[in-house]
């Protein structure tokens, strides 16, 4: 039988770790139609029970390279229940229960999509608004997370 542990978290800080935003291009910029580089990652700190899922996302014009802004967030999660739900594995990793690293990693994206709103008013990336993601379909380590310890 398939015992289910109960996941108990709460999010506990959010942090702009870095915001960068380039001036307005001067040519070929329509602001119309952005695309979002997005990278998740997840980190651990055993001895305070706390996950960290950590947000990047890089904005460009659809079609372009040049990268127009970057934000990175960190989301901090306290997990009583940490030691049933992350366990190590022989790598110097830890394996985040499924359903917690995609339920916390939506939150944190979640999260990113407020924070850039809130930062990018009233600028020439207003109209850049993260889309909403499926975090099921982002390719990622496996549900896996570095020790902060």
């Amino acid at each position: 039988m398939n015992e289910q542990v109960q996941v108990s978290f709460r999010i506990i800080a959010v942090d702009l770790v870095t915001k960068v935003m380039l001036p307005r291009p001067k040519e070929n910029f329509t602001g119309e139609v952005f695309a979002f580089d997005i990278k998740t990652e997840a980190s651990v700190h055993t001895q305070n029970k706390h996950l960290l899922q950590f947000v990047t996302v890089k904005i460009r014009e659809d079609g372009k390279e040049l990268i127009l802004g970057t934000f990175t967030i960190v989301c901090i999660f306290d997990v009583p229940n940490l030691d049933e739900q992350i366990k190590p594995d022989e790598n110097d990793k830890y394996i985040i229960q499924k359903d917690l690293d995609l339920f916390t990693r939506s939150v944190a994206i979640s999260t990113m999509r407020g924070v850039m709103w809130s930062e990018l008013k009233s600028s020439y990336l207003h109209f850049a608004v993260l889309p909403v993601i499926d975090v099921s379909t982002m390719s990622h380590d496996d549900h896996k997370a570095t020790k902060q310890d």
